[in-house]
């Protein structure tokens, strides 16, 4: 026995109340289980270029930075990773050289605190032309 009548299609409702409130309960979830980590240092992995100089040329500084932070200047090992220890030693290197360009070769396990630690380094000796060395895409593609 059927006392409302037949049931018509208007009469089909959707209630988005709960709905919204299941999405606000998951937005709320997820913005509390992220973790926000703030590391100290920056990491990077150092790009890949298709093609990369190799050409030696005497008006150049090369820097090494190995995976420790340890800092080479033209394959001599400083004593210190200061800015001033750095700046002093890219002065002594830069002395009778036009305008140098710095080539930085670092680690890509090396932190990129280490390399604007000597970026900086370089900016306060008056060093600005500063070049970054890159793997060979091809060549690391095919040792893969």
């Amino acid at each position: 026995m059927n006392l409302r009548g037949p049931r018509r299609a208007d009469d089909v409702e959707i209630f988005i109340t709960p709905f919204v409130d299941v999405l606000l309960v998951l937005l709320l979830f997820f913005v509390v289980s992220t973790t926000f980590v703030r590391s100290s240092s920056i990491e990077l992995t150092l790009p890949q270029a298709a093609r990369s100089e190799s050409e030696q040329d005497a008006n150049r500084i090369f820097i090494d930075i190995d995976r420790e932070g340890i800092t080479f200047i033209d394959g001599q090992q400083l004593s210190g990773t200061t800015v001033a220890a750095i700046e002093n030693a890219l002065a002594a290197a830069a002395q009778g050289k036009d305008e140098p360009t710095i080539v930085i070769s670092a680690d890509e396990q090396a932190t990129h605190q280490s390399v604007i630690t000597v970026m900086d380094a370089a900016r306060q000796a008056g060093l600005v032309r500063i070049t970054f060395v890159t793997r060979d895409r091809n060549a690391s593609e095919a040792a893969d």
